[in-house]
């Protein structure tokens, strides 16, 4: 009885370890800053951003199990977008964003053929500060998520994901000196490009 229980344990663990991927992933992504509830004040009427392209690295880890996969991963990201600023003057301006992180995505996989759905919670670590916008009560970290679909081909991997913001990033912004409150949040749709080393 011994010997066959010593068997079968050796035959799971194999199961098991054939099951991990492990691999590089990089990519592009479309991001941008939303502002709601922007303090009313007589300098400010308006706040907009339009998507500037960024760029993403990093490393990831997939264990299937059945139809299914655990998909987490470490990602440095560069987030990029230009913020236009409207004045109650009527003059408007355009200010950089620019933003670097390191991403903690753990993604659901559920698999049909060689497409799957994605999605699942991501946690942000803000490592830079953006450019000339947003300086004040700006958070170290913030948590978010992402849903999109999958596909696999051999050893790569392609995502195409939309990541959303749980928390905000900022509760107040510095404009040319001047401190406003607002809800600030960082939206991106992101495209990766994955290889399984083994």
């Amino acid at each position: 009885m011994k010997p066959l229980f010593v068997a079968f344990l050796s035959l799971l663990s194999t199961g098991v370890y054939a099951q991990l991927d492990f691999g590089l992933k990089g990519g592009m992504s479309s991001s941008n800053v939303v502002f709601s509830d922007l303090e009313s004040n007589a300098n400010i009427e308006n706040l907009s951003a339009n998507n500037a392209l960024g760029w993403h690295a990093g490393v990831y880890t997939r264990v299937k199990i059945l139809g299914l996969y655990i998909q987490p991963e470490v990602i440095y990201s560069s987030l990029n977008s230009k913020v236009q600023i409207e004045e109650s003057n009527g003059t408007s301006s355009t200010k950089s964003f620019q933003l670097t992180r390191l991403d903690v995505p753990v993604l659901l996989g559920i698999k049909f053929g060689p497409a799957s759905i994605i999605g699942g919670p991501v946690m942000s670590y803000n490592l830079s500060h953006p450019s000339d916008i947003i300086e004040v009560d700006y958070r170290s970290g913030s948590l978010g998520y992402q849903a999109g679909f999958g596909l696999t081909l051999g050893n790569f991997i392609i995502d195409l994901k939309y990541e959303g913001s749980l928390q905000n990033l900022a509760e107040k912004v510095v404009i040319d000196g001047q401190e406003y409150d607002v809800d600030a949040r960082t939206g991106q749709l992101i495209l990766s490009l994955g290889y399984a080393l083994f």
